[in-house]
């Protein structure tokens, strides 16, 4: 009797498991088209289609953890093969790891294209979802008829790193997992055997993922073969592919780059950024309405949860594993804490934002900084308060006292970049160089500790240094020896408004009184445009004043804070 229930449940088992990789299949491709389309514009019978879609494979997953736990009772000896399957089917239904949170759609698309450069470099810290993203792309490429994905992990796998032979041992065994190496093989013959796999006339699109490669030290003889000798050789003998494609992925790798090829490398590009993007409040407030659906017991409105959103990505300077962090300590606790110390709402009070920094910002910014020397560190955290710094913003700040540096600016600068690997260079967005990783998280800290004394100390420095720069004089009052271009104003200028808003958020001024100060802070700093040809130059200045401001989302975000949305238009064409 139990042997045929056996059999029964492990045919409905089989079932189920054919319904979830269909109902999975139908997901992914939904998540594509949302990825694709603005949240603005979709249908609402899409929304809804989507999330049934949703619904159904959590059920099957349901479903499924069910019958094997049946199969379990059944069969007890089974318990120890079966239980690491159980376990994953229970995570992911659970949201073990926050599986659902990691948001990662719009690179997923980005990746999945065509038009994807052949050679593709992800340079992320830990906590930021590359693993992730990179594992769900694997899946979909695999999924597809006709196309072939290699994922190896050398984090996953150690034993690659320790030799050349190791490495193409591990990575056949991916390839062909059947396949039995005889013992004493040459390398060659592990190559051949790797390019004439993946060369298989059935494959027309070949991905190659190559994850965790920061593990690798420049000394390290297998970095210098992958970058040398193996994708070379993969990317010649796969030339009959219609599409042949590599990801290296790591957290600070371009010290690592090699070969005379390194050029053909290229950042995954999203938009204007590169890379990964820290999240932002529109995701986590997605994160928190599924982890109230899902628990069923969350009582939390859209506005609290807009609230709770607003303060977590502010402390956490949106780094996803330390969001991910607060929200799961928030989830423990039902959403219900007293946030707020003197009220009853879910703003963050000053100990709630401390406790966090402590308990999850600072091991981060431990782990991202490590190996950083102590002055360079705290050089960092003070410049976190610009968005953007070069020689000549070390140089003012060393002069305040603000930074303690004995050598030259420069010195420190190139110590920046090569002791953080952080940093990244001016670009056209910005004459600057900055740091989009751990700047916010490092503002975090700089605005909770010491109750904020030295963050608005330095704000209120960085409206007046950029005042001053505009108006073509050095901080001790002396003419600087170019005076600013008048592109280099409008920058100037901006940046100048950015801090202002800071500054009045600051104070909690009034946006009445905001809305003046602005208007006051603008109109003195236009005035000191220069232009060569005359009011009509000007003219067109303001108007690409205008246009950058609108086209720089934190600024407009902060105007919005401090004045008002409508009243920021007002402003704006009151120029």
């Amino acid at each position: 009797m139990e042997y045929d229930k056996k059999i029964s449940l492990n045919k409905e088992l089989q079932h189920l498991n054919n319904l979830l990789e269909e109902a999975t299949k139908t997901l992914r491709e939904l998540e594509l088209q949302e990825a694709s389309v603005p949240r603005a514009e979709q249908e609402v019978n899409f929304v809804r289609k989507l999330k049934d879609q949703k619904e159904k494979v959590e059920k099957i997953q349901n479903d499924i953890v069910q019958k094997q736990e049946e199969l379990l009772f059944l069969d007890p000896e089974s318990k120890k093969t079966e239980n690491s399957k159980l376990e994953e089917n229970t995570s992911k239904i659970r949201g073990g790891d926050t599986d659902f949170f990691v948001n990662r759609n719009r690179e997923l698309v980005e990746l999945s294209k065509d038009t994807c450069p052949p050679f593709i470099i992800l340079r992320d810290p830990a906590g930021y979802g590359k693993t992730y993203l990179l594992k769900k792309l694997h899946s979909n490429f695999s999924s597809i008829g006709g196309h072939k994905s290699v994922y190896i992990n050398f984090d996953e796998t150690p034993q690659a790193r320790t030799s050349i032979y190791n490495f193409l041992c591990c990575f056949l065994n991916i390839v062909d997992t059947k396949i039995r190496i005889p013992e004493g093989t040459s390398l060659a013959w592990l190559q051949n055997q790797i390019s004439g796999n993946l060369g298989h006339f059935s494959y027309k699109n070949v991905l190659v993922i190559i994850d965790s490669l920061d593990l690798l030290s420049n000394e390290n003889e297998v970095l210098a073969y992958i970058w040398n000798d193996f994708v070379r050789t993969l990317s010649k003998s796969l030339q009959g592919a219609q599409k042949f494609r590599v990801i290296f992925s790591g957290r600070y790798i371009e010290s690592l780059w090699k070969g005379d090829w390194k050029h053909n490398l290229r950042k995954l590009q999203i938009g204007a950024g590169e890379g990964l993007a820290p999240f932002d409040e529109n995701v986590v407030v997605e994160a928190i309405r599924v982890i109230c659906e899902r628990k069923n017991k969350h009582a939390v409105s859209d506005l609290d949860m807009e609230i709770i959103a607003r303060e977590v990505v502010q402390v956490s300077g949106g780094n996803p594993k330390c969001i991910m962090q607060i929200l799961n300590e928030l989830d423990t606790l039902n959403f219900k804490i007293n946030l707020d110390i003197n009220s009853s709402t879910y703003y963050f009070s000053s100990e709630i934002k401390r406790k966090f920094i402590r308990d999850y910002i600072d091991p981060e910014l431990d782990v991202i900084l490590r190996g950083v020397s102590p002055s360079v560190r705290e050089a960092l955290i003070v410049l976190s308060a610009f968005r953007g710094f070069n020689s000549s913003t070390i140089l003012a700040l060393a002069k305040a006292s603000f930074i303690k540096w004995s050598d030259t600016p420069s010195s420190l600068l190139t110590a920046l970049v090569s002791e953080t690997h952080l940093i990244t260079g001016p670009n056209e967005q910005s004459p600057l160089f900055s740091d989009r990783i751990a700047r916010l998280m490092l503002v975090s800290k700089l605005q909770n500790d010491n109750n904020g004394f030295d963050y608005n100390k330095i704000t209120q420095f960085a409206i007046d240094l950029y005042k001053q720069w505009n108006a073509g004089l050095d901080v001790d009052g002396s003419t600087l020896p170019n005076r600013p271009s008048d592109q280099l104003q409008l920058f100037l200028i901006k940046e100048g408004l950015y801090h202002y808003c800071e500054w009045i958020l600051l104070r909690k001024v009034n946006p009445v009184v905001a809305l003046n100060e602005i208007r006051d802070y603008l109109t003195s700093q236009v005035k000191l445009l220069i232009s060569p040809f005359g009011e009509n130059g000007i003219s067109d200045l303001v108007e690409q004043l205008k246009n950058k401001v609108e086209a720089d989302a934190q600024v407009v975000s902060l105007l919005n804070k401090s004045v008002g949305y409508l009243e920021r238009d007002q402003l704006m064409e009151s120029l």
